[in-house]
């Protein structure tokens, strides 16, 4: 299994675009060790135990564009620090996520899909949501937001490919 000691030699390798640490181990240090890759703009983080530390790292990963942070230890205030960062993608279903996190969505560059499934986020979220303007996709299945809610969302913006059981999409706008 790729643990935080077997990781910490990929620093040294120039030109890294695409990070896949998938189901490993490593930890916040992670951020430390990929901070330093200028050209990086995926990375898949997903189902390991990074946080809200690595994100503070990664700010300084000026071309990262997809962030896949699925079943991690990211909380509300780890998104404070993706402030002024340009992503087109961001994936947090299954993380610890809130209405409160979601407010520093706003300031996140062109964001066009958010992942926010099997999170703790309420209808609260929809109007920041509401605010990202480059948003194609998005998915709120398994969160605490209505189906009234959703619906609304829908209607509002027609063209968004909301992901969110019951939720039925007017064609005709």
């Amino acid at each position: 299994m790729l643990t935080d000691a077997r990781f910490a030699h990929l620093r040294e390798l120039d030109q890294l675009n695409t990070v896949s640490l998938r189901g490993t181990a490593v930890t916040d240090r992670a951020g430390e060790w990929l901070a330093p890759h200028s050209e990086l703009h995926s990375l898949y983080l997903s189902e390991t135990k990074v946080g809200d530390q690595t994100l503070k790292a990664l700010k300084r990963v000026p071309k990262l564009k997809s962030l896949l942070l699925e079943k991690t230890q990211v909380t509300d205030e780890g998104l404070e620090h993706l402030v002024g960062m340009e992503l087109a993608s961001l994936h947090l279903d299954g993380t610890q996520v809130t209405d409160v996190g979601v407010k520093y969505l706003k300031e996140v560059g062109t964001l066009q899909s958010l992942y926010l499934g099997d999170t703790r986020v309420t209808d609260d979220c929809l109007e920041t949501i509401l605010t990202l303007k480059d948003l194609r996709f998005v998915n709120l299945n398994g969160t605490k937001v209505t189906l009234l809610a959703a619906q609304k969302l829908q209607d509002t913006r027609p063209t968004l490919n909301l992901i969110f059981p019951g939720v039925k999409r007017n064609t005709n706008k």
